[in-house]
């Protein structure tokens, strides 16, 4: 298990932000301390990456995300 920490900074908010992550199978992921729910975590079979997506306000975020 390994855990990934992506801190997003930005001066807007953003709607269905989205992140690909390409290492490894994403079991978890939490944004500021706040679990992403499955439904915002996608794995795609055709390229072997997982696409997390979040709605974040504007300011600093800190995503953690755990891969098996």
């Amino acid at each position: 298990m390994d855990l990934i920490t992506v801190n997003v900074v930005n001066t807007k908010p953003i709607t269905d932000f989205t992140m690909k992550v390409a290492l490894g199978c994403v079991t978890s992921a939490t944004c500021d301390g706040v679990a992403i729910p499955a439904s915002g975590i996608k794995y795609d079979s055709l390229t072997g990456s997982t696409y997390i997506t979040q709605t974040v306000g504007a300011g600093t975020h800190v995503f953690v995300i755990t891969t098996a």
